[in-house]
C-alpha cells in the first residue's frame, strides 16, 4: 500500500473517508508530525496502492495490519474519517494491532435494512456510471458552505474523482453487505472521541452518539457550523480537538493521565 509519514514519537495512523484522499489529512498530519508519527495510507485502488480483488473489509484489514507489522507499528492511535471510522473499529475489535486511542469524525459502525439497500444502489449506479459529484455538493458540507468557500468545496469533491468507480463501488457493495459492527463495540477499550459536524447529513449525529453510548471508554463532541467533511470546514477547529484528544491520551509528548 502507498503509505506517507510525517514526524516521529508514537504512532498515529490516519484513515481516509470513502472517496477520500489522503491529502485530507495533509494538515493534521504536518500538525502532529513534531510529537508523533503520523502515518497515512492511501486504501487499496486509492492512489498508487493496488486494488483488492476480491474486495472485503477483512482483506483491507489484513492489507492495513500487514503494512504497519513492516514497519514496526504494534500498537498506535487511529484518526479517522466517515468510512475510514469503520476501518478503525474492524482493527480495533480484530485486535491483532492494539489501538490505544482513537478519534472516529463522522462515524459510522453498521447499516440499519433501509440504508444497506441504499449504499447497494449507489454501488450499482457508480457501477454504470453515475456522477455522484452533484450529491457529494449537496450532502457533504453544511448548507451554505460551497457558495461561502467554492475552492474548498473543489478540494472536497476531487475526493470523488481520485478514486476509480470500480473501487468506490466495490466499497459500497461492502458496506451493503459488511457486519454491522454496533453490537460489539462494548469490546473496545480505547479511549475514543467522536467528532460530529452539527449539520452532517451522510452521518448524522445520532449515529456518533448511539457509537459513544455503546463504548465504555468513549466521548462525542460537536463541530459547531458543520456538515460531514468537517476536517475541511473548520480546519483549525477540527486540528485542536485531535490536538487535545491525543495529548490528554499521550500521544503528543504529554503524560497520560
Amino acid at each position: 500500500m502507498q503509505f506517507s509519514e510525517h514526524g516521529s514519537g508514537p504512532a498515529v495512523l490516519m484513515l481516509h473517508s470513502v472517496p477520500g484522499t489522503t491529502g485530507s489529512f495533509g494538515p493534521l498530519a504536518r500538525a502532529l508530525s513534531s510529537r508523533a508519527r503520523a502515518l497515512v495510507p492511501a486504501m487499496p485502488g486509492y492512489g498508487a496502492s493496488p486494488r483488492l480483488e476480491p474486495y472485503t473489509h477483512e482483506g483491507v484489514r489484513e492489507r492495513i495490519e500487514l503494512e504497519l507489522e513492516a514497519r514496526g507499528v504494534r500498537s498506535c492511535a487511529i484518526v479517522a474519517h466517515s468510512g475510514g471510522t469503520y476501518r478503525a473499529l474492524c482493527l480495533a475489535l480484530a485486535g491483532r494491532i492494539r489501538v490505544e486511542a482513537m478519534v472516529l469524525v463522522g462515524a459510522v459502525a453498521g447499516f440499519d435494512e433501509a440504508s444497506r439497500a441504499q449504499y447497494e444502489q449507489l454501488s450499482v449506479a457508480v457501477r454504470g456510471g453515475a456522477d455522484l459529484r452533484p450529491m457529494y455538493r449537496e450532502t457533504a458540507t453544511a448548507p451554505g458552505f460551497a457558495a461561502r468557500h467554492p475552492e474548498r468545496m473543489d478540494e472536497i469533491l476531487s475526493a470523488v474523482d481520485a478514486c476509480p468507480p470500480a473501487v468506490l463501488a466495490d466499497e459500497f457493495h461492502a458496506f451493503a453487505v459488511g457486519e454491522d459492527l454496533r453490537p460489539r463495540l462494548g469490546a473496545i477499550e480505547a479511549r475514543t472521541l467522536l467528532l460530529v459536524g452539527e449539520h452532517d447529513r451522510i452521518t448524522p449525529a445520532a449515529w456518533s452518539e448511539e457509537i459513544a453510548a455503546r463504548m465504555p471508554a468513549a466521548r462525542l463532541q460537536t463541530l459547531a457550523g458543520c456538515g460531514h467533511c468537517s476536517l475541511q470546514e473548520d480546519e483549525d477547529g477540527a486540528i485542536k480537538a485531535v490536538h487535545s484528544f491525543l495529548a490528554a491520551a499521550g500521544y503528543e509528548g504529554a503524560p497520560r493521565p
